[in-house]
């Protein structure tokens, strides 16, 4: 997108041009993070393992254990022809290129920009695990009468992951974008076309959650999950796809698994 909302500036001065040092340097990490390409290289080992995870932990009799949306996905796609094992994780790295080609931006990638990547993925996982613990009865809803076998921890763990990458990819690499130019086109202005779009696109990712039947409508978890859906949207923005897939695929491993009881 063109508009100015959608990009951030690094900080600090910008270079000068009489001091081509300056140009030369490395690119700040906040910039760099955010960049399709640094998505892609960050999400790629996440992909190969939902994938890998989905193969290791499926009952070939049985329906795969899949994340819910990529399995929407997939159904669209044999309904249209198009049932191809390896085509949703190839469709979600391939927008990831075509992005940072259009975008003209670096090519490069230094590896401790990947280490920040994770590191800011488990602090707003952890921040976010904490205003979940504040809604007065949230957590208890995951709640298990037994301890997890390590082939349920697995299955869940694949899921979560899988969630973190094919709903960020349908709820913000795909529907914020187009909800904000759909506004735009309307003649709302610039700022409020971010606030409705970021507001519906939420409020459709928490609806979602309850299409399936397998969880009954509730007050408490649709408006925890629209909160969610903003902050994911808010870290998309303003941090990038990578990071709010991380964060996204983290906080629901830390809470579906790890704190499970």
């Amino acid at each position: 997108m063109n508009e100015s909302v959608w990009q951030v500036e690094p900080a600090g001065p910008p270079p000068s041009d009489e001091s081509p040092a300056t140009v030369a340097e490395p690119e700040e990490y906040w910039e760099a993070a955010r960049r399709p390409f640094a998505s892609f290289v960050f999400l790629l080992p996440l992909v190969l393992l939902y994938e890998v995870g989905v193969w290791l932990c499926s009952d070939p009799a049985a329906v795969p254990v899949r994340n819910g949306v990529d399995a929407w996905i997939r159904d669209r796609l044999a309904n249209a022809g198009a049932a191809r094992v390896w085509l949703p994780p190839i469709a979600v790295l391939g927008v990831l290129l075509v992005w940072q080609a259009k975008s003209k931006e670096r090519w490069t990638l230094r590896a401790p920009t990947l280490v920040g990547m994770f590191a800011e993925s488990v602090v707003f996982a952890f921040l976010l695990v904490v205003i979940a613990t504040l809604q007065s009865g949230l957590l208890t809803s995951l709640d298990v009468d037994t301890p997890l076998s390590l082939h349920q921890a697995a299955s869940r763990s694949v899921v979560y992951v899988g969630a973190g990458i094919y709903e960020e990819l349908v709820f913000r690499l795909l529907l914020l974008p187009a909800c904000y130019l759909l506004f735009r086109q309307g003649g709302v202005s610039q700022k409020w076309s971010v606030a409705l779009a970021v507001f519906a696109t939420s409020t459709g990712f928490s609806i979602a959650h309850y299409v399936s039947g397998a969880e009954a409508f509730a007050l408490s978890t649709f408006a925890f999950r629209t909160l969610a859906g903003a902050y994911f949207a808010t870290l998309f923005v303003t941090r990038g796809f990578g990071v709010a897939v991380g964060c996204h695929a983290m906080y629901d491993v830390v809470v579906g698994v790890l704190m499970a009881r």
